[in-house]
């Protein structure tokens, strides 16, 4: 094969990789690659905990599932609670939980922390809604 028979191979596979990489991130942008979602009321969707969390801004929590189970919630604030009453419930995720302590940052102030002071609305991990 000559070079020129071969330079016009790999350009026809990048092009190839070149549209597959396009069709690739429009789906992920359609948050199809990324995570599944589905419909389970006639107004609710439900979404993966590990999707983009950009997917949830603006949207405000019906319920959080585990597995099976449904729990209601009313806000994002105690669908939090709940994932972080379930994580402390389990000595593992207990473990790395408070290994987080005073690691975690939003915009202004630490998430997660061992001090009440500088959180806006603290809740002690572990304690029921």
């Amino acid at each position: 094969m000559n070079t020129l028979q071969e330079l016009k191979r790999i350009h026809g596979q990048t092009i190839d990789l070149e549209a597959a990489t396009s069709e690739l991130i429009r789906k992920m942008e359609n948050n199809t690659a990324t995570a599944q979602w589905q419909r389970t009321e006639e107004y609710e969707v439900v979404y993966p905990i590990t999707m983009n969390p950009a997917v949830f801004k603006g949207k405000k929590p019906t319920a959080v599932i585990f597995g099976s189970e449904r729990v209601s919630v009313s806000s994002w604030q105690k669908a939090v609670k709940e994932i972080m009453y379930r994580c402390s419930a389990d000595s593992e995720h207990r473990k790395r939980l408070v290994n987080l302590r005073d690691k975690i940052s939003g915009r202004e102030r630490l998430i997660l922390s061992a001090k009440k002071s500088g959180m806006r609305r603290p809740f002690e991990i572990g304690s029921r809604l």
